[in-house]
């Protein structure tokens, strides 16, 4: 019975220690930055309007056709 006590003592340990590690706690917070960031380029992108009334999204869509377009033929 000591030997099942023992054990059942080290997994609960073992998980709590688990549950509280702040390992790789910061490379989640910058993902989370990140997603934030491409989220909110991607709503500006869709909303804001260019001077010419087109949205801003499109006239980059263009440009990178444009440019790829120029270096391939």
């Amino acid at each position: 019975m000591n030997k099942a006590l023992e054990l059942y003592v080290k997994a609960t340990t073992g998980l709590e220690h688990l549950r509280r590690s702040e390992r790789g706690q910061g490379t989640i917070e910058y993902v989370g930055i990140l997603f934030i960031v491409a989220a909110i380029c991607a709503a500006v992108l869709t909303f804001v309007k260019g001077a010419d009334g087109t949205p801003i999204g499109q006239a980059v869509i263009d440009a990178v056709v444009k440019a790829i377009t120029d270096l391939v033929g």
